[in-house]
C-alpha cells in the first residue's frame, strides 16, 4: 500500500462524517488551481511604501525574462529572478508585508528551478512575516518541498501546522490529505486510513467529498478490504444525491467526477482477481481429489 461556490445540504456534510466513520481496519502539486478559500474572510488591502513597491517591479522585470526559455537558459533565468527576489526580501526586512510577498515569490521560482531547499526556506520565511497572507499556503508549500525531499517525518508535522492555521479552507483540505498520502508512502497503513477519514469528516463541498473518498477506497482495496471500499463508494454516491448545486452543469459536471474515481475500477479489478483466485483454488482441490 505505498499509493489527492456550490452549496450543499446539511445532509451532505453528515454524510460525510458517516463516511469517515465506516469500518475501521484491524494513502496533486501539488494541485494550486483548486486551492480556493471556503467561507475565509477577507483579505485586507496591502500597504507598503512606494519604494517597495518599485523594488518588487524591478524583480518581476527579471522574472519576466524566464518566459520561453528552456534547459539550461531557463533554469539560469530562474536562479536570477530568484535571486533577485531574495535581495529584496533581504532589503526591505523593515517592510514584512512586501518582504514576505517577495520571499515566496523567490519560493515559487526556486521551486520551478528544482532547488528545494531554497524553495522551502522562502516559503517558511513568507509565512513568518505576513501570517494573514502567508502562514497556510506558505506551510502548506514547504511542506510540499520537505515531503518531496523525503523528509516525511518533518512535512507531516507542517502539513498538520498548515491546516490548523484555517482548518475550513481548502487549502486545509490538500494539507489533510497530503499528511494520509504521506503516512501510506512511509508504509504506515493504518494511520494513513485514520487520516483519510479525519480528511473525510471534514470535507466541506461535494468536490472534497469525491476527493477524499476516492482516496480512502483505494486505500481499502490496497488493504484488501473490499467490502470497506463499496461502503465507502455507495455512501459517497449517496451524500451526491443530496448535494444541491447552482445549474444543470454543475450537477453533470459532478456526477461526472464522481463515475470517473478510479477506485470503481480499481475495486472491480481487485474483485475479479478474488473470484479468479477462488476459481482456482476450487479447481485445484478437485483435481487432488480427482486424483
Amino acid at each position: 500500500m505505498r499509493r489527492i461556490l456550490r452549496t450543499w445540504t446539511c445532509g451532505l456534510m453528515v454524510a460525510g462524517a458517516v463516511l469517515a466513520q465506516g469500518s475501521m481496519p484491524s494513502d496533486a502539486g501539488n494541485n494550486r488551481s483548486n486551492e480556493v478559500k471556503a467561507g475565509a474572510t477577507a483579505i485586507p488591502k496591502i500597504v507598503m511604501s512606494d519604494a517597495a513597491r518599485a523594488a518588487l517591479a524591478s524583480a518581476r522585470d527579471v522574472a519576466v525574462k524566464v518566459r520561453g526559455l528552456a534547459g539550461d537558459e531557463q533554469l539560469a533565468a530562474l536562479q536570477a529572478a530568484a535571486q533577485a527576489y531574495d535581495r529584496v526580501a533581504s532589503d526591505l526586512a523593515n517592510e514584512p508585508v512586501a518582504a514576505a510577498q517577495a520571499a515566496y515569490s523567490s519560493g515559487e521560482l526556486w521551486r520551478r528551478h528544482g532547488s528545494l531547499a531554497e524553495a522551502e526556506r522562502c516559503y517558511l520565511t513568507a509565512s513568518q512575516l505576513d501570517a494573514e497572507r502567508y502562514a497556510q499556503r506558505g506551510k502548506l508549500a514547504a511542506a510540499d518541498m520537505q515531503r518531496r525531499s523525503e523528509r516525511f517525518e518533518l512535512s507531516l508535522q507542517t502539513y498538520r501546522e498548515a491546516a490548523a492555521v484555517e482548518p475550513t479552507t481548502a487549502r486545509a483540505q490538500t494539507a489533510r490529505i497530503w499528511q494520509a498520502r504521506v503516512l501510506q508512502s512511509m508504509g504506515r497503513d493504518v494511520d494513513a486510513l485514520v487520516a483519510f477519514r479525519g480528511a473525510l469528516a471534514s470535507a466541506t463541498s461535494p468536490r472534497q467529498v469525491l476527493e477524499v473518498s476516492n482516496y480512502l477506497a483505494r486505500a481499502l482495496i490496497d488493504g484488501a478490504d473490499l467490502s470497506g471500499a463499496d461502503q465507502v463508494l455507495k455512501q459517497a454516491d449517496a451524500a451526491i444525491a443530496t448535494a444541491v448545486v447552482e445549474t444543470p452543469d454543475d450537477a453533470e459536471r459532478l456526477h461526472k467526477v464522481l463515475e470517473s474515481m478510479s477506485a470503481r475500477k480499481a475495486l472491480q479489478r481487485a474483485r475479479d482477481q478474488e473470484a479468479k483466485t477462488a476459481r482456482d483454488a476450487q479447481q485445484l482441490e478437485a483435481t487432488k481429489n480427482g486424483g
